[in-house]
C-alpha cells in the first residue's frame, strides 16, 4: 500500500460512510509508522549500558546520565521508562528539540539485600508522522555488604510493672534506643509474654535516638508474678542481640465491706391512743468484701429498733410507740453505720388519726424513693390516699420538687369514705447529674396536712461489667435417705456496662452449679444431693466473681431431718406464681392448703427465703382436715424481673418432710402503648421510600426508627411506655439516596 492508492475523502464518505473513514485514518498512522521505523537509526544512545556499585545499608551510589541525540529530522518525542521500581530516570519524556537531551539515572539501594539486581531502561521515540522506535538499556546493580552495622546502645536493665487483679492498666514506661558504634543500625525489637506490648517493631538508628514505649494488660491475669524479656535485635551489629528483663506483679483486690439494705423506707400508721401499729424489719448484709461490723440508730424517740448491732448479715426489727402522740405526720430516720463502710439511711415515715374524726386519711406508701440512671428514662409513681373518716374529703396534691414533671388525674381530688384515690406521679432526669435528690411534698384535705418525702438516687453511667443476681439467698430441705429436693435457679446478669464474663464457685460437695460460667446473662441450677447426709443443718456459699467487677455471694442452707413416721405431708397446688407492674399495686394473694395424707397428727411449720413473700400463718396441726394459708407478694422497691423463691413445709416425724413449693414473681415494667402514622405520599418520579424518626424530645431525633417503600403510607409503632410522650417525623427519599428535609412534627403522650 502507498499513499496513492488511496481514494480521495469525499468519496469515501459517500460510499461507505463515517466508521470506514475512521479506519482509513488509523491506516495513514500505521502506513506513516512502518515508514519511520525503517529509519530508526536515526535514534543515538550515550552509553550503551550502566553499571551502579553500593554498600547494604549504605548510602544510594552516585547518579549517571544518559545523552539521547539524532541523526535526521524526523524524530517528533521521546520517553523513558525503567523496568524495576529502585531505578529512578528524571526526566521520564521530552521533545528532541535540540540535537541532544540528557537523561539522569539513579539507584534508590534502600530495603534491598546484599547481592546482584539485573535491570534495563527503555526509550520509545514518536516520529513526525507516528511512527513508533525503541531502544533498551541493560543496568546492573552490585550490593556489597556493609562493612559497619552500628553497635546496640545502652538499654534499661529492667522494666518492672505492678497491678491489681481486675484493676486498670499500669502507666506505660519508655526506654531509648541508640546506635553506639559507626554506620547504620537497622534493629528489631519483639517481646516473649502475651501481656507484654511494644510501640513499634522496627527501626533504622544512625546518629538519633529512637524513643520506644512498653506496657501491659493485666485483663484475665490472676494474682502473681509473671516474667517475660524484650530482644533487640540488629543484623551485623557487634553486641546483638540484647535483653530487657520484664517483671509484672499483680496483687489481689482487697474489697472493703459494703452495707446493703433491703427496704428503701418504712412506714407505719396508727389512731391517737390506739395500740401499736406492727413491727417492721430490714434486713443488713455486707455486698462488699472483709468484715461488716454494722451498728443502727434512730433519731425520734417514738422509735426503737433491735437488734441495734451485728457482723455482716443480721435482720433488725423497727418498731413504734403511739404514746403521748398527737394526731399528725412524724417523720425519722434510720442509720446504718460501719468501720470502712459508707453509712445507709432509711426514711420512716408515721401518720396518727385522730380518734373517731369525722374526716381522716392514710397515704400509702408514706415515702417516695426513686433510683435511677443518668439519661434514663421518665419512671413512674403512686401515692395512694384512703379516706378513713364518714364524710367526703377532698385532698390536694402540693410539692416544689422541679424533676416531678406529672400528676395525674389532677393535683385535686374527692374521695367518699372508705374509699381510695391516687395520684399518678412521673419522674423525669432530663438535664439531671449524678447524685442525689430530695424534697417534701404534702397532701391537705379536711384541715389534715401529711407530708410525703421523696428522694432520688441518681446513679453516672457506667462502661465496667456488675453482676446482677435475682435472688439473695437459697435453702434446700430434705429428708435423710430421701429424693433430692428440687433444683433451684439463680440469674445472672450484667446491670453494668462493658461485657461480663462470670464464673460461679461452691464450697460444699454436697451442691453443684451448671453451668458454672458464661457471659453477660445466664442462668445457674444449683443442685442438692443427700447422699451420705446425717441429720442437721448445711450452710454453704455460692461466688459468682467477673473480672473488673465486684464478686457477689449467695449463702445457701440445707436442712436434712431424720425420717421417723409422724403423718404424711399433703399439699396443693404444687407451685404459686405472681405477676405484676413496677410502681403498681401488690397482686391478689394466693391460697395453697396442707393436707395429712397418712395417719396420726401432722404437727407442720412454714418458712420461706424472701423478703417480699410474706405467709399469713407460720405453724398449725393437721389430722384428717386441710389447712388453707394464704401467700402474698410485696412489690415495693423491686425492679422488673423474674424473682424465685421457695415456701418450705417442715413436720417432725411425717415421713416426707420437707416439702417444698416454688414460687415465682414476674415483674413488668410499665404497660406498653402504640402509636399510628399516616402521611400524603410523594408524586416525585424517583421516590425510593419513606424513613420514620422518633424522639422523646422535640426537634430531637436519632436513627431512623423504620425505612418504608415508597407504596406505603402508614405505620404503627408499638412498645411506647406509659407516663412517655414521644415526638414523630418521617422524610422521602429517591433512587439516588438524597433524603428530603423533616416533614411537620407529631407527637402522642402515653397514659
Amino acid at each position: 500500500m502507498n499513499l496513492y492508492s488511496i481514494p480521495p475523502l469525499p468519496v469515501l464518505r459517500r460510499v461507505i460512510g463515517r466508521g470506514v473513514i475512521l479506519a482509513i485514518f488509523g491506516l495513514l498512522a500505521l502506513d506513516g509508522g512502518l515508514w519511520i521505523t525503517s529509519a530508526s537509526a536515526a535514534l543515538q544512545l550515550s552509553p550503551s549500558s550502566l553499571t551502579f556499585t553500593a554498600q547494604q545499608n549504605g548510602a544510594n551510589p552516585a547518579p549517571q546520565t544518559i545523552n539521547l541525540s539524532k541523526s535526521g529530522t524526523f524524530m517528533r518525542s521521546w520517553t523513558v521508562n525503567p523496568s524495576v521500581s529502585w531505578l529512578t530516570v528524571s526526566p521520564t519524556s521530552g521533545t528532541l528539540s535540540t540535537e541532544t537531551d540528557l537523561i539522569v539515572v539513579g539507584a534508590n539501594v534502600a530495603g534491598l539485600g546484599q547481592g546482584s539486581y539485573p535491570a534495563s531502561i527503555t526509550v520509545t521515540t514518536v516520529s513526525k508522522r507516528g511512527g513508533v522506535s525503541k531502544i533498551t538499556i541493560p543496568v546492573s546493580l552490585s550490593l556489597t555488604a556493609s562493612t559497619s552495622s552500628g553497635t546496640i546502645g545502652s538499654l534499661p536493665s529492667n522494666l518492672a510493672f505492678a497491678g491489681t487483679v481486675g484493676g486498670t492498666n499500669p502507666a506505660a514506661q519508655p526506654f531509648t534506643l541508640t546506635n553506639s558504634g559507626g554506620g547504620t543500625l537497622s534493629w528489631t525489637i519483639s517481646n516473649s509474654a502475651g501481656w507484654l506490648q511494644l510501640s513499634t517493631a522496627s527501626g533504622t538508628t544512625t546518629t538519633e535516638t529512637d524513643n520506644i514505649s512498653a506496657s501491659v494488660t493485666t485483663s484475665g491475669l490472676a494474682a502473681g508474678i509473671y516474667n517475660g524479656f524484650i530482644t533487640v535485635t540488629a543484623p551485623g551489629s557487634t553486641n546483638s542481640p540484647r535483653q530487657i528483663p520484664v517483671s509484672l506483679t499483680l496483687t489481689a483486690t482487697t474489697l472493703a465491706p459494703a452495707i446493703g439494705l433491703n427496704q428503701s423506707s418504712l412506714g407505719f400508721a396508727g389512731t391517737v391512743g390506739g395500740t401499736n401499729p406492727a413491727a417492721k424489719t430490714f434486713s443488713i448484709t455486707n455486698t462488699g468484701g472483709g468484715t461488716l461490723l454494722w451498728t443502727v440508730s434512730g433519731n425520734a424517740a417514738w422509735l426503737a429498733l433491735s437488734p441495734v448491732s451485728g457482723t455482716n448479715s443480721g435482720t433488725v426489727a423497727a418498731s413504734v410507740n403511739l404514746t403521748g402522740l398527737a394526731a399528725g405526720t412524724y417523720n425519722a430516720t434510720v442509720s446504718v453505720t460501719a468501720t470502712g463502710a459508707t453509712t445507709k439511711t432509711i426514711p420512716v415515715a408515721l401518720t396518727v388519726s385522730p380518734t373517731g374524726s369525722a374526716t381522716g386519711f392514710n397515704i400509702s406508701p408514706p415515702t417516695l424513693a426513686y433510683t435511677a440512671t443518668v439519661g434514663s428514662p421518665n419512671k413512674p409513681g403512686s401515692v395512694t390516699v384512703t379516706n378513713t373518716g364518714s364524710t367526703a374529703i377532698t385532698v390536694t396534691w402540693a410539692d416544689s420538687i422541679n424533676w416531678l414533671v406529672a400528676i395525674t388525674p389532677g393535683v385535686t381530688q374527692t374521695i367518699q369514705p372508705g374509699l381510695s384515690g391516687t395520684f399518678a406521679l412521673t419522674a423525669s432526669f432530663t438535664n439531671l447529674a449524678a447524685g442525689s435528690y430530695s424534697g417534701s411534698a404534702t397532701i391537705s384535705g379536711g384541715g389534715i396536712t401529711k407530708q410525703v418525702p421523696v428522694t432520688l438516687t441518681l446513679t453516672a453511667v457506667t462502661s465496667t461489667p456488675t453482676i446482677g443476681l435475682n435472688t439473695t439467698s437459697l435453702g434446700f430441705a430434705g429428708t435423710v435417705g430421701g429424693t433430692n429436693p428440687s433444683a433451684q435457679t439463680i440469674a445472672v446478669s450484667n446491670i453494668g456496662g462493658g461485657t461480663l464474663t462470670w464464673n460461679a464457685g461452691v464450697n460444699a460437695t454436697w451442691l453443684t452449679l451448671s453451668p458454672s460460667s458464661g457471659t453477660n446473662t445466664g442462668t445457674v441450677t444449683a443442685t442438692v444431693n443427700l447422699v451420705g447426709l446425717l441429720s442437721g443443718s448445711y450452710t454453704a456459699t455460692v461466688t459468682v466473681t467477673a473480672t473488673g467487677a465486684t464478686p457477689k455471694t449467695l449463702p445457701v442452707t440445707l436442712t436434712v431431718t431424720g425420717s421417723t413416721s409422724g403423718g404424711t405431708i399433703g399439699f396443693s397446688p404444687a407451685n404459686l406464681a405472681f405477676s405484676g407492674t413496677v410502681g403498681g399495686t401488690n397482686p391478689a394473694a394466693k391460697t395453697f392448703s396442707i393436707t395429712n395424707t397418712g395417719g396420726g397428727t401432722l404437727s407442720w411449720t412454714l418458712s420461706d427465703n424472701a423478703t417480699w413473700l410474706q405467709l399469713n400463718t407460720a405453724s398449725g396441726t393437721t389430722t384428717s382436715e386441710t389447712d388453707t394459708i394464704s401467700a402474698s407478694a410485696t412489690l415495693s422497691g423491686l425492679a422488673a424481673g423474674t424473682y424465685n423463691a421457695t415456701i418450705t413445709i417442715m413436720a417432725s416425724g411425717s415421713t416426707n418432710s420437707p416439702q417444698q413449693i416454688p414460687v415465682s414473681l414476674t415483674l413488668s415494667t410499665t404497660a406498653a402503648g402504640t402509636a399510628s402514622l399516616t402521611w400524603n405520599t410523594s408524586t416525585e418520579s424517583d421516590l425510593a421510600g419513606y424513613k420514620v424518626y422518633r424522639g422523646t424530645v422535640s426537634g430531637t431525633y436519632g436513627a431512623p426508627l423504620t425505612t418504608l417503600p415508597k407504596t406505603t403510607a402508614s405505620y404503627t409503632t408499638t412498645g411506647l411506655q406509659t407516663g412517655t410522650t414521644y415526638f414523630f417525623v418521617i422524610t422521602s427519599y429517591d433512587s439516588s439516596g438524597n433524603e428530603s428535609t423533616f416533614s411537620n412534627e407529631v407527637s402522642k403522650s402515653i397514659f
